[in-house]
């Protein structure tokens, strides 16, 4: 049966992949953006066997655990619809009588989140959602969350194909085929969700610079903000002052340009550190302090054999400063190909 149910929702989609005009692109044929799909979902059916015959522990696999835990919050739907919905729209959440159905959950609860929004709690509540039309089918899970994942790609394609014309099979490339993305961007993940509101913001925030403002517009770019807040909220600090740079660059001209976004991050900068000095609560240099320390404490919880030990932050700017040529080179450069101890950790490596 989900062999069935799964291919009808691949068919459905293709459908509306040959038919819909969003995916309507000169420089990628629909038979591409078929492909496309179809490998991700592909790439996601080997995560599934990766973590179903290698990696066994079902309940550390990032793959099932939301996804197990989804199916406790969707079997609340049939003991009360009300609370079922309380607990999908995060209406009330901390109140007494949802806490029993939350027990029985081995995910809702990070142990070592300190952080004020726990998102893993947004993949939970996909998984509770995709449920009600899944019949508990994984394998249905891994076709929406590709199919999503796949708009919010193409999303950014079509962002950015206006700046590279003559590059257009090169942009494909570095948006579509970059197997990190092929890989992490096509599995029951938060990242698929992530992937979506990027596409979302990034279209609809350019074609708002640009001359097409309207509400149409305006209500798909507040739509990918608030799927980007509650997939990875810092991923949205990110991205805030480099849109504004760009901003600022399209409503003047290209001189100066490096030195106007130069000029965007360190507004930002002062803001933060003086927004942090009136309410410490808010200090965006703790914060990112604090997300080191909680994976660090999944690490040494979990002890993978894929970690990178670390320099620990401090809360300053000094740290921060000192810290940073290394942080890049890790993001660029690491792992080496000497620190493979793992075939997928290999990959990494070579990409």
């Amino acid at each position: 049966m989900e062999i069935i149910l799964t291919s009808a929702y691949i068919v459905f989609f293709l459908f509306l992949i040959s038919k819909l005009a969003f995916f309507k692109v000169d420089e990628l044929s629909k038979k591409m953006i078929a492909a496309i799909f179809v490998l991700k979902i592909s790439s996601g059916f080997v995560m599934f066997l990766l973590y179903t015959y290698y990696y066994t522990d079902r309940n550390t696999a990032d793959i099932f655990k939301y996804f197990d835990d989804g199916k406790v919050i969707l079997a609340v739907l049939f003991e009360n619809p009300s609370h079922y919905l309380q607990l999908i729209f995060g209406i009330n959440t901390e109140a007494s009588h949802l806490q029993g159905y939350l027990e029985n959950t081995n995910h809702w609860f990070k142990p070592n989140e300190k952080n004020v929004y726990n998102d893993t709690r947004t993949i939970i509540r996909f998984n509770a959602i995709v449920g009600l039309f899944s019949l508990g089918y994984y394998q249905v899970h891994n076709v929406v969350i590709n199919f999503l994942s796949l708009a919010g790609l193409l999303a950014i394609y079509k962002a950015f194909l206006p700046f590279l014309r003559d590059k257009s099979m090169e942009l494909a490339v570095g948006v579509f085929l970059i197997p990190s993305v092929v890989f992490w961007g096509s599995g029951v993940l938060k990242e698929g969700i992530l992937i979506l509101g990027l596409g979302l913001t990034i279209f609809h925030g350019f074609k708002l610079v640009g001359d097409v403002k309207n509400w149409k517009n305006l209500a798909w770019l507040i739509v990918g903000v608030f799927l980007i807040a509650l997939s990875k909220l810092y991923v949205l600090f990110a991205l805030i002052p480099a849109y504004l740079g760009y901003i600022l660059v399209a409503k003047t001209s290209t001189k100066f340009l490096v030195a106007k976004y130069v000029a965007v991050l360190s507004m930002f900068l002062v803001f933060g550190l003086i927004l942090g000095k009136l309410h410490p609560e808010k200090d965006f240099l703790l914060r990112i302090d604090q997300k080191q320390r909680d994976f660090i404490g999944l690490a040494d919880s979990l002890q993978p054999g894929s970690l990178l030990k670390l320099n620990r932050l401090e809360p300053t700017i000094a740290s921060f400063a000192v810290n940073g040529p290394a942080a890049l080179r890790n993001v660029a450069l690491r792992p080496h190909i000497f620190e493979a101890t793992s075939a997928i950790v290999l990959l990494a490596a070579i990409e």
